[in-house]
């Protein structure tokens, strides 16, 4: 009887992992690293902006201003330093190397920054600004709360870095095509499991702590304070990996330093169809949802009336509702499809249906003082309280199809492309071209609100709208594109 049992237990892991039993180490190593990954990420993203956003005389219009005027620059920065130090460490190194620095800077921020901030923020010069400057009220912001801004980078490079270069990069050297095929919803699922932890715990805080003093004394500095627990747990984690696994595979496993620069990895896109046609795709996500999201989170702002726990614990409570949906979209609906229709389908999904609820989400806005009786009559809800409550699930089913869709359905691209395809071009359209599609949205809002002389984004919807559609209509024709070029190819040279 005992030995049937023990029989059995492969037989059941089989059953919920696709692949080999050699391989369910290795899958569930990376399924639980990346839990801890996200789990950070969700606990950084869901307190950026509330610091910013919901600031004095600040506002939804910085988020474009910062992403155009310092996450691009610093992501091409960052790529850069990342190309240099990959020919001179171990990657093993530049892993530990870039966990202490987010230590570092969590430690800083939670010991420093925020609790002095009041003195090192030039609040009276920022006040003159104002005064002869209305309409730059953004980016007098950004000078003025330069340690929220700071946050903000560092939110963003841990998704950027941490997640795509540092965690996909392992998954690619410990996975086969094959079993990557698989296994990529998984790694996602997990993702998302994690992450819907690490949101009730910040619906907790946030919801216990409402009034600002409290929420910036107490809730951020509990919440970093458990990433930067999950930070060390993910150091020795990854060092067990190294461990155990590199040293079950020996040589074959080996990571080899690689010789990349982020201008060779531009170059490399820049010569190859099928790597334009991915970054194609990559900035048409980016600066779509972007578009939308800015404009949604200005009449947020307004709804939470300035209290950053109440921005935050919305933003928690739409994530929740997303993680919950796109843990089982991940498990039971994305690799189904994926085998039904291909890789082709599950494309198309991501852009038909931000496009949709784009579009809708702008005509509504821009035409609310038209149509503002019969939605009221209809709903029962002021007319901003319905746009509130329409973006937020428009934005749900938009990072939906961004999530289980297009994130698993672009993973797999990669699976396709040769050795240099892969090593120099992954780093440049992951970070760079995630980064250049948020910064294009962020200069499309701060050039129209210049232009219009306005420093409120929901007085430039119709020109939104315009810009929308001229970029996901490239998007689209971009996945059409890449079913010609993979027809092309026939056969995919093999992943080393």
């Amino acid at each position: 009887m005992k030995t049937n049992k023990i029989m059995e237990r492969p037989r059941l892991l089989d059953k919920i992992l696709p692949v080999p039993p050699k391989d369910h180490l290795k899958v569930l190593s990376l399924c639980l690293l990346k839990g801890l990954v996200s789990f950070v990420f969700v606990i950084l993203k869901s307190l950026k902006e509330a610091s910013i956003v919901q600031a004095a005389q600040s506002g939804a219009e910085v988020l474009p201003a910062i992403k155009s005027s310092v996450i691009f620059p610093g992501s091409i920065l960052v790529v850069t330093l990342y190309a240099f130090c990959t020919s001179r460490f171990h990657p093993g190194e530049i892993f530990y190397g870039v966990m202490v620095i987010f230590l570092g800077f969590l430690l800083l921020y939670i010991g420093v920054l925020l609790p002095y901030e009041d003195y090192l923020c030039p609040h009276e010069s920022a006040k003159r600004l104002l005064i002869s400057y209305p309409e730059q009220q953004h980016w007098i912001a950004i000078f003025r709360y330069w340690h929220y801004v700071v946050f903000f980078f560092m939110a963003e490079m841990w998704g950027q870095v941490v997640i795509f270069l540092l965690f996909w990069g392992l998954a690619f050297q410990l996975c086969t095509q094959e079993v990557a095929k698989k296994t990529y919803h998984l790694y996602i699922g997990a993702g998302c499991t994690a992450g819907l932890l690490g949101l009730f715990l910040v619906r907790y805080y946030s919801g216990l702590y409402t009034d600002n003093l409290s929420y910036k004394e107490q809730a951020m500095p509990i919440l970093l304070k458990i990433a930067i627990v999950c930070i060390l747990l993910i150091i020795l984690f990854y060092r067990w990996i190294r461990i155990r696994l590199f040293a079950e595979e020996s040589g074959k496993l080996q990571m080899q330093k690689q010789k990349l620069s982020f201008w060779e990895g531009m170059k490399c896109v820049a010569k190859s169809r099928y790597l334009l046609a991915t970054a194609m795709m990559m900035l048409g996500c980016a600066i779509s949802i972007s578009l939308v999201d800015i404009t949604y989170k200005a009449y947020l702002k307004e709804f939470t009336g300035g209290k950053g726990a109440a921005y935050t614990l919305f933003l928690a409570n739409q994530s929740i509702a997303l993680h919950f949906i796109a843990i089982f979209a991940c498990f039971f609906v994305s690799r189904k499809i994926t085998k039904i229709f291909g890789w082709k389908i599950v494309l198309y999904i991501p852009p038909i249906t931000i496009m949709f609820l784009g579009s809708l989400f702008f005509i509504i806005s821009k035409f609310r003082g038209h149509i503002q009786s019969p939605l009221e009559n209809l709903s029962g809800l002021p007319i901003k309280t319905f746009i509130v409550y329409m973006g937020a699930a428009q934005s749900v089913m938009m990072m939906l199809a961004k999530y289980v869709f297009f994130d698993n359905g672009k993973e797999l691209l990669y699976t396709k492309m040769n050795a240099e395809e892969k090593s120099k071009g992954k780093a440049a359209i992951d970070v760079v071209g995630s980064r250049l599609g948020k910064s294009l949205s962020g200069y499309i809002h701060t050039i129209t609100l210049f232009l219009y002389n306005t420093k409120h984004v929901t007085d430039i919807t119709h020109i939104l709208l315009i810009a929308f559609l001229l970029i996901c209509l490239p998007w689209l024709y971009s996945i059409h594109y890449l079913g010609k070029v993979i027809e092309e190819k026939k056969e995919v040279p093999p992943t080393p």
